[in-house]
């Protein structure tokens, strides 16, 4: 004995437009999303450098972790250097790069220096290339260097901290002894 089964038995027809649907999308739905998509170029940092004037400003001493990258006045993205960064982008790119730290030096609060200056450089790219970027940054101009130490001769943090261990002994003595308290 023949048995039919009905297709109602296992699409009923209320969910039958629900089926079309599904079906229509899953033959032609990858056509929608899969568009031909641009072929990035890339550019590879290392890392910062960092240069300064040693007797105005200090040792170039730094911990430059990141790179905040701009390519033709749009935001790129932070990298963790060294990094290898995909641009959408060809022929003559204008990059403005940050250099980036961990902010307190928790990992995941980076920021941008503030007191660097930005680095900026005009690259010709294309499809695929890969283009070693070195960038460089100095200390911004209208910085004021109230505390500046260089312990390799001589330390004016202990004189000063001895000067001020001495002022606190004297005024505590002359406590003590009742000198001129309340006068």
């Amino acid at each position: 004995m023949l048995r039919y089964i009905s297709v109602n038995t296992f699409l009923p027809t209320k969910y039958l437009p629900a089926f079309i649907q599904l079906a229509v999308f899953y033959l032609y739905g990858c056509e929608i999303i899969n568009k031909e998509e641009p072929i990035p170029s890339y550019i590879y940092i290392e890392k910062f450098s960092v240069s300064s004037n040693i007797t105005t400003q200090g040792y170039p001493s730094e911990k430059i972790t990141d790179a905040w990258v701009y390519a033709n006045n749009n935001f790129i993205g932070v990298f963790e250097l060294p990094a290898k960064i995909p641009v959408i982008a060809l022929g003559e790119t204008e990059f403005l790069i940050y250099a980036g730290i961990k902010e307190n030096g928790i990992s995941g609060t980076g920021v941008i220096y503030p007191f660097y200056n930005s680095y900026l450089l005009t690259q010709n790219l294309s499809e695929e290339n890969i283009d070693s970027i070195f960038p460089s940054t100095t200390y911004k101009p209208d910085l004021n260097y109230i505390f500046m130490e260089r312990f390799e001769i001589g330390s004016l943090v202990a004189g000063i901290f001895a000067n001020l261990a001495n002022a606190l002994l004297m005024t505590a003595q002359m406590f003590l002894r009742g000198c001129k308290a309340f006068r």
